[in-house]
């Protein structure tokens, strides 16, 4: 049924990556330096609203990802596969991030070695970036068709650096590190990697099994870091059970290398993708125990236990369709991937509990103009988001026509609005202000909708959404605005000006 269109197959599955990339998990991770420095005391106001520009600019860039990739914007790559250009947004975002981070350095009177190492990494990063998603002279373009030993490796070092922070911030010690050489001799063998493709050429399938093997080097190295730093299952279980299945992930990896091994694997689901393990696990846990000080901890374990419950449902599915697929077992790989997919929905429902419980639970009051700005959020936010994955099947569904071009820019309205909404929900002071804006846009929508239908140039479909933007504006004017306090609403028209 969705095989055509936003909902394509392949828009979907680039989709899923590059959000399990780029989207709410590494955006917390980003967080880690500056949990490090509140930590030890220092803060700086100027910093947080360059931070603050960080994530609005890569938020922006969320929005060009998905959209493209939605309209089948694609360079059919297995991993980054959004338009190379989206990459100078990203970098844009990252000035902001290291002007961030200078303002942070700045309350140092002694700058720890590792904020220094930190510091050029993060200076190197928007150019390494432009050049490695570069398709002509990158790295990403030349791992089309695997098996991407050096790209793995490029990717696991980045990982380790992350969790050196993370276990350095849930740790109540300062110690000195040793056994540097085992991210050493990996980092040097991602540079000469990334050297011979762009000055030599293509790598042979022993060459990436030899940068395949140097990820290897991680798992005793993460043992002793955990050992040295000294992190106990009683209070730092959630980042032991990521340690863990980190370790798991990279020597798995280095086995379905092995090619008797990939070949026989790689038919069917039997063994797991490692992808999958890594992000829904390791990285997962990783980012939530960047803020677990700051979760009450029963929420944080009904978070945990959930989520670990839908990963083992949701690995037990895809064993059994691999046992199908092997024509070992007569059963119906469409189920099998269904009840996958009911999972992963779950989980998303999880990760939406979790970030609500985290940023907005302290600061929302379910009062009538609350329902009514949560009420607008669903139908306007979520419908039109909705409406772009599947707005030609609804359409054809109900019996309208659907032209596929200034739709989705009908649709994109839509959830703009419902973005105004959103923040009337989660900001008191906003709300007010937010109600006003959304219900003199609905009018004029309307307005235009219903003039359009009287005048023939749209069908019924204008008719409906006019009346129904001018019925929900009607609500709030006539009975909610009553509720609402005129002196808040004043001072948010006068903070605006």
């Amino acid at each position: 049924m969705f095989t055509q269109g936003p909902f394509s197959a392949d828009n979907i599955r680039s989709l899923h990556v590059s959000l399990m990339l780029y989207g709410f998990i590494p955006l917390q991770l980003s967080l880690i330096p500056f949990v490090l420095f509140a930590k030890s005391g220092i803060g700086s106001k100027k910093g947080l609203v360059y931070l603050e520009r960080f994530f609005l600019i890569w938020y922006i860039f969320l929005i060009f990802m998905i959209v493209t990739l939605l309209f089948g914007i694609r360079r059919n790559l297995p991993f980054y596969d959004f338009n190379y250009y989206l990459n100078y947004i990203l970098a844009f975002a990252g000035i902001f991030y290291i002007k961030a981070l200078n303002e942070y350095v700045k309350e140092f009177t002694i700058v720890p070695s590792w904020t220094k190492v930190f510091r050029v990494i993060i200076y190197l990063l928007p150019f390494a970036l432009l050049i490695l998603m570069s398709p002509n002279i990158g790295q990403v373009n030349k791992t089309i068709y695997g098996p991407h030993g050096d790209n793995t490796l490029g990717m696991s070092l980045g990982v380790l650096a992350i969790y050196f922070l993370v276990i350095k911030y849930r740790s109540c010690i300062q110690v000195k590190v040793g056994l540097n050489i085992l991210w050493i001799v990996p980092l040097f063998g991602y540079v000469v990697s990334i050297a011979h493709r762009v000055f030599v050429g293509e790598l042979t399938y022993n060459q990436e099994w030899f940068f395949q093997y140097l990820t290897l080097f991680f798992v005793p190295l993460l043992v002793y870091w955990s050992a040295v730093f000294r992190l106990t299952w009683k209070n730092d279980y959630i980042l032991l059970i990521s340690i863990f299945a980190f370790c798991f992930v990279d020597i798995e990896g280095n086995i379905l290398f092995i090619p008797e091994l990939k070949a026989l694997f790689h038919r069917n689901d039997l063994v797991i993708a490692h992808a999958h393990l890594a992000v829904a696990i390791a990285i997962f846990f990783l980012s939530i125990a960047v803020v677990q000080r700051f979760i009450n901890t029963t929420k944080l374990k009904v978070i945990i236990y959930s989520w670990s419950v839908l990963i083992i449902c949701m690995s037990i599915f895809l064993s059994v369709n691999g046992i199908v697929q092997a024509r070992l077992l007569n059963f119906s790989s469409e189920t099998l991937w269904i009840l996958r997919s009911i999972c992963g929905f779950f989980a998303i429902l999880i990760i939406g509990y979790f970030i609500f419980t985290l940023y907005f639970s302290k600061t929302i009051r379910l009062d009538g103009i609350a329902w009514y700005h949560l009420i607008g959020f669903l139908s306007d936010s979520m419908g039109g988001f909705l409406l772009i994955l599947f707005g030609e099947n609804i359409f054809n569904l109900l019996g309208f026509k659907f032209n596929g071009s200034y739709e989705y820019i009908v649709f994109g309205f839509m959830i703009s609005v419902g973005a105004i909404h959103f923040l009337g929900f989660v900001r008191k002071t906003f709300e007010a202000t937010a109600a006003f804006i959304t219900a003199w846009t609905r009018i004029i929508i309307s307005v235009l909708f219903i003039s359009l239908f009287l005048s023939n140039r749209i069908d019924s479909i204008g008719l409906f959404v006019g009346v129904y933007d001018l019925v929900y504006a009607a609500i709030w004017i006539v009975i909610m605005s009553t509720n609402i306090d005129i002196s808040s609403f004043a001072k948010n028209k006068k903070s605006i000006r």
